[in-house]
């Protein structure tokens, strides 16, 4: 592994020293002023974050500290979005399950997962106490590519190393090694947005070295993406693909769009035939369902263990469909479940239910699922939102796994979902008053 980072090593030093090349001269036309401090912050608390993300969870947890030190000294920039009906909705996603936990569990409320929901709020904070100009915008860009590129490179260095097991490892649900421990389905999303991060860069970069850079980034993650097999990588890189073509492709050329609507269909059957690992995990899709299906769980079948989650869920939601029986109470319930109607599952795999929607009518009744549903419908109902390209782009598959993820439920998923949340609604607005500019 040391040495695939040495070979790589060159490839990104060109990288960041073009990408620095076009930061400075981004602000050299936006600005005059020297960077300040406040960059070199911003700098160490990304790479924090994003380290922590991929390597160890205390490094996340001081990353997350600063950003919230770093926001509160900057709250003159972000204190406008409480008043937003978007930032409501958030602070209602937030406040629901910590309530219920207070009412439940009294002063033990801090042991459970109702606190640390409000990650949700600390990133639009950090993320719109940032600079607003363009150079650290493609700072924060450039931080998270590279950041995801060294994750590539672990999981393909794995890949290649260790060819002949690889199949094994795709015949038994598992796929090749990956950063961020272990969770494919966060790398794998993350993967997809990364590449819309640099479509978005080279859309907005003149350089052309930087540019083919970029498309090579793509091409490379767009294959990555389909050795690795994750399903919700698959899914949101399509989704993805299809919703950008929608806007970048010229509006008087419809068969443009239907080509790449017919390519997106052909990609996951061209790829089935080319790439082994791809075609050993559709095999054991399909075993695991087959099995599901006749009710006959084996060890190992991670899919028919996400709908037994989803099962016990709607256990839940028929037990106490008013009230809900509360979030710290929600795993309990799901155990209990678990050892009356499948015996044979291992505690390892007694999981919450794999879906956010039904997590909170589970836990929260019919408020619950209010809330949740508010929080994913309400950001399309603002022009701001359902106009822009980058913001579709990246919500809607994202909006979509949440029905069958738990991207809300835990530390390190939290962090991915709010700070890309929130960054992608400051690209929304940013691109809205470019074009109310450039329309004066």
């Amino acid at each position: 592994m040391l040495l695939l980072y040495i070979k790589l090593a060159p490839i990104f030093v060109t990288f960041i020293r073009i990408m620095s090349i076009s930061a400075i001269s981004a602000k050299t036309q936006s600005e005059s002023q020297p960077l300040r401090w406040e960059h070199w912050a911003v700098v160490v608390i990304l790479t924090l974050l994003f380290a922590g993300f991929l390597f160890n969870r205390v490094v996340s947890n001081v990353g997350m500290f600063l950003a919230a030190v770093y926001a509160l000294t900057q709250s003159r920039r972000w204190i406008w979005i409480l008043r937003e009906p978007v930032m409501w909705v958030i602070l209602a996603v937030c406040i629901i399950p910590l309530v219920n936990e207070i009412w439940m569990e009294g002063m033990g409320f801090y042991r459970h997962r109702g606190v640390m929901k409000w990650i949700l709020v600390l990133f639009p904070c950090f993320v719109f106490s940032l600079p607003n100009e363009r150079s650290s915008i493609r700072i924060v860009h450039t931080l998270f590519l590279l950041a995801m590129a060294v994750s590539t490179g672990y999981s393909l260095w794995h890949y290649v190393a260790d060819f002949a097991s690889m199949a094994a490892r795709y015949k038994m649900s598992k796929v090749m090694p990956t950063l961020a421990f272990g969770d494919h389905i966060r790398i794998g999303w993350l993967t997809v947005v990364s590449c819309v991060i640099a479509w978005f860069e080279f859309k907005n970069n003149q350089n052309r070295v930087l540019k083919w850079c970029l498309v090579l980034y793509i091409v490379i993650q767009f294959t990555f993406l389909h050795f690795l097999g994750a399903k919700t990588g698959l899914i949101t890189l399509y989704l993805s693909i299809l919703i950008l073509a929608l806007f970048e492709l010229p509006g008087g050329r419809k068969w443009l769009i239907t080509a790449v609507g017919l390519l997106v269909l052909l990609m996951p059957l061209i790829s089935y035939y080319t790439i082994p690992s791809l075609r050993e995990r559709f095999h054991f899709i399909k075993y695991d369902f087959e099995h599901y299906i006749r009710g006959e769980y084996r060890e190992g079948l991670s899919d028919a263990v996400r709908l037994y989650s989803l099962q016990a869920g709607w256990g839940a939601v028929r037990q106490c469909p008013y009230t809900g029986v509360g979030f710290s109470k929600l795993q309990d319930f799901c155990n209990n479940w678990y050892k009356e109607n499948v015996p044979d599952l291992k505690a390892d795999n007694y999981f919450l239910p794999s879906s956010e929607v039904v997590i909170y009518w589970a836990s929260g009744g019919l408020t619950g699922l209010a809330v949740i549903l508010t929080y994913l419908i309400f950001p399309l109902v603002f022009r701001l939102f359902w106009s822009n390209a980058w913001w579709l782009t990246f919500y809607l598959p994202a909006c979509l796994t949440l029905m069958y993820e738990t991207h809300l439920e835990g530390q390190l998923p939290l962090f991915a979902w709010s700070f890309f949340f929130a960054w992608f609604w400051k690209l929304a607005i940013n691109d809205h008053i470019e074009k109310g500019l450039k329309n004066k």
